[in-house]
């Protein structure tokens, strides 16, 4: 729901921003011959507007597909956050061996000049990676902070609030 909304929002602001550019503002006392859309609703109603749609968008989406089971989402969401079952990943289809044969020789045509960027970016070819290390209790563990830290925290966003607020209310 949150993909097809966000690529609806997309959309939509883009005829929006083209139309802005195609079709000009006119002068004063001159008949305005722009679409409605851009001569009758101001872009902050605009926004409101898209807004509301993309909303529409991913309630519908997500009300009309099916729910991901409960057991992928143990600790990727705010409610099962500091659940302790561990989670099930999603299966993803293993790669054929004849792609990856395939890979390996393309690699290896191509010139050298993609293989040092690809080398620079980490994206040196197909490895063979064993099972990650279990790291089930490392999960766990991250959502756990020491309350120290979260009062130091707290106080530098309080701290920078006020400032933020001052500066704004100084200088506007």
């Amino acid at each position: 729901g949150a993909f097809w909304g966000l690529i609806t929002g997309l959309v939509v602001g883009l005829v929006r921003m083209i139309l802005e550019f195609f079709y000009t503002a006119p002068s004063c006392g001159q008949p305005d011959r722009r679409p409605s859309v851009l001569a009758d609703v101001h872009y902050l109603y605009f926004a409101l507007i898209l807004l509301a749609l993309t909303c529409l968008v991913i309630v519908a989406v997500s009300l009309g597909s099916a729910p991901i089971p409960e057991e992928h989402l143990y600790r990727l969401t705010w409610w099962s956050r500091y659940n302790l079952e561990p989670r099930i990943d999603l299966i993803t289809p293993a790669p054929d061996p004849a792609d990856s044969i395939s890979f390996g020789t393309e690699q290896l045509q191509q010139p050298t000049w993609k293989r040092v960027l690809m080398w620079l970016c980490g994206l040196t070819g197909p490895t063979t990676q064993s099972d990650p290390p279990s790291t089930e209790n490392n999960d766990l563990n991250f959502l756990h902070e020491k309350p120290v830290w979260r009062k130091v925290c707290n106080c530098n966003a309080l701290l920078l609030l006020a400032f933020n607020v001052f500066l704004w209310g100084y200088f506007a």
